[in-house]
């Protein structure tokens, strides 16, 4: 008992000391922690912002391919070669610009020929078969076929697709209400 009181106050002056420790220890933590959320909600924030603009940008990109289009009455394969040429550099992220127009089945012939004219040999709406060959797009009241592409080089392949053959692309496409349902 004598060893019980004269330890007392050492006892106690330890015990609040650890306690305050222990205390201290977790408000440093959630101090930290609120800090960390800060900066990261900082962070974030900024990352977001800097996509935001870089997706407005391209947003903006596909508006002018639209607008040249939508301002000239006929755009030759050099004139959107231009075009796109003087644009994709300055776009990291994107692979390449296309453009697809909207065909009806009674416009297919003359637009096809109108096309091989333009240098464009053997131009034909197509679509994949089903073990992933080209071959002349069925018949069907519309078409998108994949008018322009580039780099060229690298999307030439892509030349004459028709997208409504995707069904991924038909789903789409009848989203943007472009297309009266098949």
């Amino acid at each position: 008992m004598y060893l019980f009181k004269r330890y007392t106050a050492t006892g106690i002056v330890g015990f609040a000391g650890i306690s305050l420790s222990i205390v201290a220890t977790f408000m440093v933590h959630r101090w930290e922690v609120a800090k960390d959320r800060q900066r990261f909600e900082q962070q974030s924030m900024a990352l977001v912002g800097e996509l935001q603009r870089q997706l407005d940008s391209y947003i903006q990109l596909t508006r002018s391919v639209g607008a040249l289009f939508n301002t000239a009455k006929i755009i030759t394969r050099q004139e959107f070669q231009e075009f796109s040429s003087s644009l994709l550099p300055y776009y990291n992220g994107l692979l390449g610009l296309g453009w697809t127009k909207k065909v009806d089945a009674q416009e297919r012939q003359i637009y096809e020929q109108k096309l091989q004219t333009q240098g464009i040999i053997n131009f034909q709406i197509r679509e994949y078969d089903s073990t992933g060959n080209h071959v002349v797009a069925g018949d069907r009241p519309v078409y998108f076929p994949t008018t322009y592409f580039e780099p060229l080089d690298r999307w030439q392949d892509y030349i004459s697709w028709d997208a409504v053959s995707d069904p991924k692309r038909l789903r789409t496409i009848k989203k943007q209400n472009v297309l009266v349902l098949m």
